[in-house]
């Protein structure tokens, strides 16, 4: 019995399927986040400024840092005094 040629497509295809085997495995998740753009320049900044060339370092170390910091740290990043409001107040 002959096995058919694989098409690039098929190649294509098991490789995303290992790879979504591999992330589950890891418990990695894939998610998206909005971010205004002055944020995401100060991060860019802060990323050269520490030679970070990719997004997902910096942040996985951000959550890692607010991870190890404790619960009062934790809040007073998660809620600092200059925030500002977005709900309105009639």
């Amino acid at each position: 019995m002959a096995q058919s040629k694989k098409t690039p497509a098929d190649h294509s295809r098991e490789y995303r399927q290992r790879e979504q085997q591999k992330a589950s495995k890891l418990g990695i998740e894939k998610i998206t986040i909005d971010m205004a753009a002055g944020v995401k320049a100060g991060m860019a900044a802060a990323m050269k400024r520490n030679g970070i060339n990719n997004a997902q370092e910096a942040w996985q170390n951000i959550g890692l840092y607010l991870m190890r910091a404790g619960p009062e740290e934790q809040d007073r990043m998660l809620n600092p005094p200059c925030q500002v409001s977005l709900s309105h107040q009639n």
